[in-house]
């Protein structure tokens, strides 16, 4: 699989991980493992270590809405890639 194709397939994942659409289990058994791609690899970061909202330990809501605007950012950048 070329790069541009797994960053495509990446974002896809990611979208789908957080539509609910697939589990994380699924997602890291089919997330492309391209580690000269660090924007496949940091969006695979971000949302492992995605952290908690609220409660003991966890970071404020709007704390967690900018981390996952992160997240949409970078899923928006492997969808474009190469257009």
């Amino acid at each position: 699989m070329d790069r541009e194709s797994n960053r495509h397939v990446a974002a896809r994942l990611a979208r789908q991980f957080y539509k609910n659409q697939i589990s994380f289990d699924q997602l890291m058994m089919n997330y492309p493992d391209d580690s000269e791609d660090k924007d496949i690899e940091e969006l695979f970061y971000l949302i492992e270590h995605e952290p908690k909202k609220g409660g003991l330990f966890g970071v404020s809501v709007s704390e967690h809405a900018d981390y996952i605007k992160d997240i949409e950012k970078l899923i928006l950048k492997l969808e474009t890639a190469d257009k």
